[in-house]
């Protein structure tokens, strides 16, 4: 239906007014209090009334917008808990099954890569070691050598 950047035009006993919903609110409730201090009370309680339909329409987009995030994570939550729980058991019996499969009938079952087990394996290096790891892949840096300006004059002369 409608969003938050949708676009009213609404004709009042102001005349003409367009923008947001937000927009239109905002300067429906001015009105109000203008019609408020200049004693115009009937006045004042219709442009409550249109500020009035005009917050129900931004409660309406901001409840609909609600409803379809919390939906959305409701299903998130409903695909994570109706995937498969891995447990070191479960893979250990499979382990199993594939040995059993594979001696039988010599077919090779593959698991998914999300459903293997990953380990991880921590390596301890000493400083020492990368330094000196860096001192043998470390290039020799190139030197140049200016010539003197004398020389350079000289060749610029000869041309």
């Amino acid at each position: 239906m409608y969003n938050l950047n949708y676009r009213f035009d609404s004709l009042s006993p102001a005349g003409k007014c367009s923008g947001t919903a937000l927009d239109l609110i905002k300067r429906y409730n001015e009105l109000a209090k203008e019609a408020h201090s200049a004693g115009n009370y009937v006045e004042m309680e219709v442009f409550r009334q249109y500020a009035e339909h005009y917050r129900k329409i931004v409660t309406e987009i901001n409840e609909r917008k609600n409803n379809i995030q919390s939906s959305i994570q409701n299903q998130a939550s409903q695909m994570l808990e109706s995937m498969p729980q891995i447990t070191e058991v479960q893979t250990k019996e499979n382990n199993a099954d594939e040995k059993e499969l594979t001696s039988s009938n010599d077919v090779v079952t593959q698991e998914p890569l999300s459903l293997k087990k990953k380990t991880l394996k921590i390596v301890e290096v000493k400083s020492s070691q990368i330094l000196d790891q860096d001192e043998k892949e470390s290039k020799p840096k190139r030197t140049y050598k200016r010539k003197p300006k004398k020389e350079l004059d000289q060749t610029a002369d000869a041309v």
